[in-house]
C-alpha cells in the first residue's frame, strides 16, 4: 500500500497531539507507527473485501488512536478524541446540506 508523504507528515503530527508516549524513550516512533499503518491498512482491506464504506481517515486515526491505547487507557488523549467523534459527527450532515445547497446554486444558475 503506497502513502503520501504528506499524509505520513500530517499522520505523525496528530500522533503526537494524541498519544502521549514515555518520555524516557521507551517507545520509538517508528513502531507506533508501523502498528498503526498495520492496523488502519487491515481495516481496509477486510472492509474492501467485504464492500464496507469506510473513510480512509476516519480509519487511520482511529488506528492511531488503538495504538495509544493499547500501551494504556490514559496513553490517549480522550478530548481530543471527543472532538474528532463530534466532527464527524456532522461531516456527513454537513456534506449534505453543502451538496443540497450547491447544486440548488447550480441548478438556478444553469
Amino acid at each position: 500500500m503506497l502513502v503520501h508523504p504528506g499524509f505520513l507528515a500530517l499522520l505523525h503530527i496528530f500522533q503526537k497531539g494524541v498519544c502521549r508516549h514515555g518520555e524516557d524513550g521507551d517507545d520509538p516512533a517508528q513502531r507506533v507507527f508501523a502498528a498503526a499503518d498495520a492496523a488502519g491498512g487491515f481495516c481496509l482491506f477486510l472492509s474492501t473485501v467485504f464492500g464496507f464504506p469506510v473513510s480512509t481517515t476516519h480509519t487511520k486515526t482511529t488506528a492511531v488512536m488503538g495504538v495509544g491505547a493499547a500501551k494504556s487507557l490514559r496513553s490517549v488523549d480522550w478530548s481530543v478524541a471527543g472532538d474528532m467523534a463530534a466532527a464527524w459527527l456532522f461531516t456527513f450532515p454537513g456534506c449534505g446540506i453543502l451538496g443540497w445547497l450547491i447544486s440548488c446554486i447550480y441548478l438556478r444558475v444553469f
